[in-house]
């Protein structure tokens, strides 16, 4: 799933610590297009149109998914020919990097340690004049804590920085809405994938409220079934008592009814407290593995209600439906659904860990995602988003590698 950050994500707000970019959103800007042609979507138009009118807090946005010829993009069937015959590439499998090496006086990376799974092969060093690490928002993380052999606190991490800030997306349903003929017809017209219209705040929202960005998903179909059975049932016993329901529907028919189930997505503020650090157990290499302490703060509960009242406002004012929001979203002093509760709870987007930052006080890596204190060794991935709005972190990720392979192409 693909959308653009918005403007506002890359900007510092005062009310969310540790927010903001070191860079704009104009200097991913030309890589757009390329990182389109990559994931095989389309170019974004200007989605200006605010619901509601001019007044409006929320608007439309377009999510595409990464397809080619219909299906799903697996990057190993598209890419493999052009790995396979590029005479600037060599693709090692069962290579796993282990360690890095460090020059005597630790300013850069001389080369890796190698090792193959099975224990009776050697390691081997790779030698080279950069170093790119892309690893994933938590193994980058995991990575650069275990390359601990010179430098004792891992390397990178001269200011206990790498791991802290860990994000995720919460997905969570935070509502059931039922909706007039108007308003199931406004939804119809915004439907783009899965059966699902998508809406976020206006900057201007996300300023007064002093929120989070924030996606709302207006949804029906088979995703959305079990919540709106359970909501049919409850409207048979209140639909009579209610003169705005009894013109939306039938109480008779409920098959008929127009509801749908509002999903959102939305953006952690960055805490150093939630963080990835190692723990005591160890993988086949000796390397230890993960813990993650994933924390949601007070900002963050507040960011959904409001983003979700403010939908369940639009809903009323227009007449186009009411909505009921979940007890949780209301009562912040009700503990959100956890994972392992048998719903999807967040979106497997793993962000923050080795944070970009204009200073190495503030980050992990610089505006040219290059690890501080270190010449040649750079970090690639979600893992440097200082703070990530709401949208699905594919498409950003390839903007900033591809921005930072124009960067090592000029020898910089």
């Amino acid at each position: 799933m693909c959308y653009p950050l918005d403007e506002i994500d890359f900007h510092e707000r005062d009310y969310a610590a540790w927010s903001g970019w070191p860079i704009e959103k104009a200097d991913l800007q030309p890589y757009a297009a390329e990182a389109c042609r990559v994931l095989g979507v389309t170019p974004w138009r200007d989605e200006g149109s605010v619901l509601g009118g001019s007044d409006g807090h929320l608007r439309k946005i377009s999510f595409q998914s990464a397809t080619v010829d219909g299906q799903w993009t697996n990057f190993k069937d598209v890419y493999l020919n052009e790995l396979t015959n590029s005479p600037n590439i060599t693709v090692a499998l069962h290579a796993n990097v282990t360690d890095i090496a460090l020059t005597d006086d630790l300013s850069a990376v001389k080369g890796l340690t190698v090792n193959q799974l099975r224990r009776d092969q050697p390691s081997q060093m790779v030698s080279a004049t950069k170093f790119v690490v892309c690893f994933g928002g938590i193994e980058n993380a995991r990575f650069l804590l275990n390359c601990d052999s010179q430098v004792k606190s891992g390397i990178g991490n001269q200011r206990d920085l790498v791991g802290r800030f860990f994000m995720e997306h919460h997905h969570l349903d935070v509502g059931v809405a039922v909706l007039s003929m108007a308003g199931a017809g406004w939804r119809k017209g915004l439907h783009n994938f899965y059966d699902a219209a998508y809406l976020s705040p206006t900057e201007k929202f996300v300023k007064s409220k002093r929120v989070m960005n924030c996606g709302l998903r207006v949804q029906s179909g088979f995703l959305a079934t079990n919540a709106i059975f359970e909501l049919k049932q409850e409207l048979k016993i209140f639909a009579c008592s209610n003169d705005w329901l009894t013109g939306v529907f039938c109480p008779s028919d409920l098959a008929e009814i127009n509801a749908v189930v509002l999903r959102a997505a939305w953006e952690q503020a960055p805490n150093p407290e939630s963080r990835v650090t190692l723990g005591a157990d160890r993988d086949q290499f000796g390397k230890r593995r993960t813990v993650l302490d994933w924390r949601v703060g007070d900002l963050d509960r507040r960011t959904i209600r409001e983003n979700a009242v403010e939908f369940g406002r639009f809903l009323a004012q227009s007449e186009f439906g009411r909505l009921r929001l979940a007890d949780w979203v209301l009562d912040p002093d009700q503990p959100m659904p956890g994972l392992g509760e048998g719903e999807e709870t967040a979106g497997n987007h793993h962000m923050g860990t080795t944070r970009m930052a204009a200073t190495a006080e503030r980050g992990v890596v610089d505006s040219n995602s290059k690890v501080f204190g270190l010449d040649n060794l750079y970090i690639g991935g979600s893992s440097v988003f200082p703070t990530c709005g709401h949208a699905n972190p594919t498409f950003t990720i390839v903007q900033t590698v591809l921005r930072l392979a124009d960067h090592l192409a000029a020898g910089k």
